[in-house]
Parts: C-alpha cells; structure tokens; sequence
C-alpha cells in the first residue's frame, strides 16, 4: 500500500514537473496543445513507473517532439531546467538494469532537447530541419507508396545547437505515401560542405538515390526543396605527392600532345642549389651548393656584402667556385670583397658565371680571409645559388 501511495506521489511529482515545462510558445499555441502535451507526458511517465519498457520507448519520441514544437523560440533557463527535473524524475530507481539500459538512449536524446534550449537562451534558437513529404506515388501511379528512404551523411559533421552527425545510416519509413524525419541542417554544419545521401527504396520501384543538402528552417521542407547536386571539392596535390616519373634536376611537367611527361622548359631556370651565410668572421671551408647534378648547363649566382667593417685597418675576402665538367675539375676565383674601417656603397661584389656540369658532379665554394682589422672584427653576408638553364 505504501509503495503504490509513493509511486503515486512520484507520478504526480513528475507530470507536474512536465506541465511546466511545456508552457506553450503563446495563448493560441497553448490552447492547442496543452491538453496533448500533458496526456503525453502522463502516458510516458506511468509506462516508465510501472515499468513498461516497450511501452515507454513508444511514446518517449514522441515526448521529444512535444518539447521541440511547444518550447517558445525565447526559451529561459527556468523552462529548460523544469525539463532536465523531469527527466531526473522520470529516471525512477528500482528498474533492472536492462530495463534502463534500454531506455538510456531516449533519454539522452530528451536531454540533448533540454541542454539545446538552454543554450539557445543565448545564442538563438537552434534545431533540426523537417524533411517531410505526403502523397508519394506508386509506380502504378494509382496508389501510395509504401518503403523506405535510408539517409546517411557524407561526413561526420557538429551541427549548429551542437549535435554531433554520424555516417550511420537513418531509415526513415514511407507509409501510405507519406514521410517525415527532423535532419540537422548542413549549411551551418563544421565542417561546411557535408550532405546527405538519400537512398529510395519504395516497394515495387527500382532503389534510387539523391543528395540531399538541407538548409537551416523553422518550417518543414518537401523533399524536392533539399535534393542536391554533388558538392566538388577543390582539387589539391602537394608538390610531396608527386612521382619522380623519370624527371631529372631541373626539369618539369610538360605537355607531350597526349599526356603530362619530364621535360625542359625553354627560356626559363629553376634553382637546383643555394646557400645563404651571414656575420662570417673567418675563412669559409668548402660549402655544398648543389650534388649529384645532371650533366647539363648551370649558372653559378653570387653576391657579397660587408655586414661589419673594421674600427680600423682593412681585411678582404675572395671565393673560389670548384665543379666538374664532361673532361676535369675546374675552378673559378672572384676579386676580393675589402672591409675597410667604414660601410661603403661599394661595399658589395657579385657576379654570374655560367658552367657545364658533368653527370654526378658537386658544385661547391669556400672563401679565402686575407689581411686583419687593426682593431674591431669585421664579417660579411654571403649569398649564392645553382640554377639549372634550360
């Protein structure tokens, strides 16, 4: 007796949480579904008390979408916490945990409604699309049909009230020619570019498939509002991505009249080597410029400035270029670069020599100090590259 006059109590404790929760978006609103809302919410809970599982996730659902359409877009943090104290209440102890385990899902889905509408009192009202349609055809044309439509995303994506989209796929019934099924929209989706694939399996009629690209509405959508074409998208390759495909230093994609091969580029160069050394104090050992060349035709670039002259005195620096050709090593020494006691404007040297290089060869460079600051400690930049010509 005790135990039906508490489970009594926690029934009404819990329909009236309910009732306050669903105050109704205005009068005429209120009207229409105060009485449908509070018999859903009475149902719901007596099937949860008495333990009715199949029961309850019959009519759970459709709890949820009294709550959708019955919460005012300017919803407080009062009416959605009247909801999750519904929803704790509802949660009776004493069931098995099978029992629970089976109606945890819809409970979290009753949930995720309550944490939306507290966030939207906020940042705006956020929620699914519907995507509904009646008086779908037959193949005969003479009846309505019966199946299903299994929608699926393309990619996992968060949506705008924060609910997560899988790739699972979502069956969605066809029944007496009609169907409805609340989708999270995909235009304020992260990240941007997702659809739907809608795949039609009505009876007596051949599978096909749509793409569906649903847009953020507070009315509902035929299905002929959301089908889609494919979304592209931009095409990218990393240049890491790219096959050698027999190409040699200095080459690069041509066009051969029927597919892209190696090739020369007249007119043009590219850099095959370089090295740029700056604040050097002291003679330079043999610097790598460019290694296992391609026999072929270069041009050796380089430039040489004075970063700090002497308090007094003058030293200089000269740079002597070594490669090998088709026959023997060769080499090739600059003038010197003078730091005296101040900065000049002809404080630089540069120069450009073009070389053969044999098949194999190394291009390299050293520099050679001569001379000393009486006082102070004098340096220089150093910058040269390998470029191939072709």
């Amino acid at each position: 007796m005790m135990a039906s006059v508490r489970q009594a109590e926690r029934r009404e404790r819990a329909v009236a949480e309910g009732k306050r929760a669903w105050p109704g978006a205005d009068a005429a609103t209120a009207r229409r579904g105060a009485k449908r809302t509070a018999d859903c919410i009475e149902k719901t809970v007596e099937a949860m008390l008495t333990g009715n599982v199949k029961k309850t996730e019959k009519l759970l659902p459709a709890l949820v979408e009294q709550a959708r359409e019955n919460f005012p877009r300017d919803v407080n943090r009062q009416r959605a916490a009247a909801l999750l104290s519904w929803i704790n209440l509802a949660g009776v102890p004493g069931w098995c945990p099978a029992m629970v385990d089976r109606v945890e899902k819809l409970l979290r889905v009753a949930a995720v409604v309550a944490i939306t509408l507290v966030a939207a009192a906020g940042s705006g009202w956020a929620a699914p699309t519907v995507v509904a349609q009646s008086r779908i055809a037959a193949g005969d044309g003479r009846r309505l049909a019966t199946g299903k439509i299994t929608i699926t995303a393309t990619a996992a994506f968060t949506a705008a009230d924060g609910v997560r989209v899988e790739t699972t796929p979502l069956p969605v019934p066809v029944t007496n020619g009609s169907f409805s099924v609340a989708l999270e929209p995909n235009d304020t989706g992260v990240p941007s570019g997702t659809q739907y694939i809608a795949v039609w399996e009505l009876d007596g009629a051949k599978p096909r498939t749509e793409r569906w690209q649903v847009i953020t509405s507070g009315s509902a959508l035929a299905a002929g509002d959301v089908v889609a074409s494919p979304i592209t998208p931009a095409a990218g390759v990393q240049l890491s991505q790219i096959l050698q495909s027999g190409a040699t230093n200095g080459q690069a994609p041509v066009w051969s009249g029927s597919a892209w091969v190696p090739g020369n580029v007249s007119g043009g160069s590219s850099v095959v080597g370089a090295s740029n050394m700056t604040g050097v104090a002291a003679s330079q050992a043999p610097v790598s410029l460019a290694l296992g060349l391609t026999a072929g035709h270069y041009a050796v670039r380089y430039y040489a400035s004075v970063n700090t002259p002497c308090t007094a005195g003058a030293a200089s620096a000269n740079f002597h270029f070594a490669w090998t050709d088709a026959s023997a090593a060769r080499t090739l020494t600059t003038g010197a670069l003078v730091m005296g006691s101040a900065q000049q404007t002809q404080g630089y040297l540069s120069g450009t020599f073009e070389i053969w290089a044999g098949a194999g060869t190394n291009v390299t460079y050293l520099s050679a100090w001569a001379g000393g600051c009486l006082t102070g400690a004098a340096t220089y930049d150093a910058h040269v590259t390998v470029e191939a010509i072709q």
